[in-house]
């Protein structure tokens, strides 16, 4: 799978890897839905794209995702972290941002690991850095 999904209790966490295509993303999503359906409570997440090689998606895969997410109530709000280093990895966030309307997910696009960990979880946010020493100046991309 060019992606995978980690339940780390505070968060989600979603990685992207390799080829990345309008197949993977419907199995992705179906997969979060599954995992949000179990949840106590609505989990904020993060959603790495800084290891796929090729996001294969375009408006017309992205839209029909996005529009499903705008319908989904949820009982609180949740933060949705992207990360994004390539000029590419940022567009496809800022594309699937602009057409997801709910107005209970807050979505911003940061350069790092570490940024996103401490806009997702600012009390635990810090012990990210150890376990990821390679981040280095980060900054939000929004």
């Amino acid at each position: 799978m060019p992606y995978t999904i980690s339940d780390l209790g505070t968060h989600l966490y979603l990685e992207l890897s390799g080829r990345f295509t309008t197949q993977e993303l419907g199995q992705l999503f179906n997969e979060v839905n599954h995992l949000e359906d179990l949840a106590a409570s609505p989990l904020d997440r993060i959603t790495d794209l800084t290891k796929a090689t090729d996001i294969a998606l375009d408006f017309s895969s992205l839209f029909p995702i996005a529009l499903q997410r705008s319908k989904k109530r949820f009982s609180a709000p949740i933060k949705s972290a992207f990360i994004a280093s390539q000029p590419s990895e940022v567009g496809m966030a800022r594309m699937f941002i602009s057409i997801n309307t709910n107005p209970l997910i807050t979505f911003k696009i940061f350069s790092t690991n570490r940024e996103a960990l401490r806009w997702i979880n600012p009390q635990g946010g810090e012990a990210f850095q150890e376990t990821h020493p390679d981040d280095n100046e980060a900054k939000d991309i929004s």
